[in-house]
């Protein structure tokens, strides 16, 4: 319920309000623990020790234990923290919830460039989030005398979510300034009579037609060109009952990341040729527990 009601929506998010746990502004998931460097801390999934990502959808996340000192023998090899999340485990009664977030809806329009591209909305950052989670028995036990009873043998729970952001960090003024598509047309194609460059009328030598633009040329954009991100999140389990004493749990998480690396210098003229970021992270386990009374 604490977690639910946090304005973050991650498990690093949740951390983060625990004292001695530090974040660089825009420094994405790594996490700095008591002043050691971000990738000191380790990070584990139901035990599992994460490889890559660590993110999960915020509704799959059940508990997020901190370790800042004292680090338990179980865990071992770290200089700094653990961070430890659980996630939720099936439930005996059916039940899920959907949600969505948005601010508004970019369209790209013909032009591949984004000229054409507007937002429809409250805001022109075009912040999209679908989340989605179902849990339940597969299979219940029965009574002496064939019944169901209310203990499930088989459960499962899934939970995935979608996010979608046109700019996730807005400069003051919106979306400072890019050439005009005429403009830019003109400087890269000769046969407009302009091109990219001029002779220097001394017979020998050139110059940059681009050295020429004036403040007509440009114009002002209300969000960054092509830093769009999407990523994309999901968990599952299912618990198996064996007996009173004896439980198996097979789970498994993935995360798939895609969008563009921003790039103030050549965000003017040059802002269709920003580097490409992507990432898909998966893993999977099985989980046997015994209890001895």
């Amino acid at each position: 319920e604490d977690i639910s009601k946090m304005a973050a929506r991650s498990a690093t998010g949740v951390a983060k309000t625990v004292g001695g746990v530090y974040s660089a502004e825009g420094g994405g998931e790594g996490l700095s623990i008591r002043g050691t460097r971000s990738d000191a801390t380790y990070y584990y999934i139901d035990g599992i020790k994460v490889r890559g990502s660590s993110s999960l959808p915020k509704s799959a996340i059940q508990e997020v234990s901190v370790i800042t000192g004292g680090v338990p023998a179980n865990y071992g090899d770290v200089t700094g923290g653990i961070i430890s999340i659980t996630t939720r485990g099936p439930s005996a009664r059916y039940f899920g919830s959907f949600e969505l977030v948005t601010s508004g809806f970019y369209f790209n329009g013909d032009d591949p460039l984004g000229y054409d591209g507007k937002v429809f909305g409250l805001d022109k950052y075009a912040y999209n989030l679908a989340e989605g989670m179902i849990s339940g028995p597969l299979l219940m036990k029965k009574d002496s005398t064939g019944k169901k009873t209310d203990k499930p043998i088989l459960g499962f729970f899934l939970s995935a979510n979608f996010n979608d952001v046109l700019d996730s960090r807005p400069l003051a003024n919106g979306g400072g300034y890019r050439i005009k598509k005429e403009v830019r047309d003109d400087l890269l194609n000769d046969s407009t009579g302009l091109g990219p460059l001029r002779p220097t009328g001394q017979g020998t030598g050139s110059y940059y037609n681009n050295r020429f633009l004036t403040k007509d040329d440009f114009e002002q954009v209300k969000w960054r060109m092509n830093t769009r991100n999407r990523n994309a999140s999901a968990a599952g389990k299912i618990d198996v009952n064996v007996g009173p004493s004896m439980n198996l749990t097979f789970g498994g998480s993935m995360n798939w990341r895609k969008g563009n690396g921003y790039s103030y210098s050549n965000s003017l003229m040059n802002f269709d040729n920003f580097g490409t970021n992507s990432g898909y992270d998966w893993r999977v386990y099985g989980k046997f527990t015994q209890r001895f009374q």
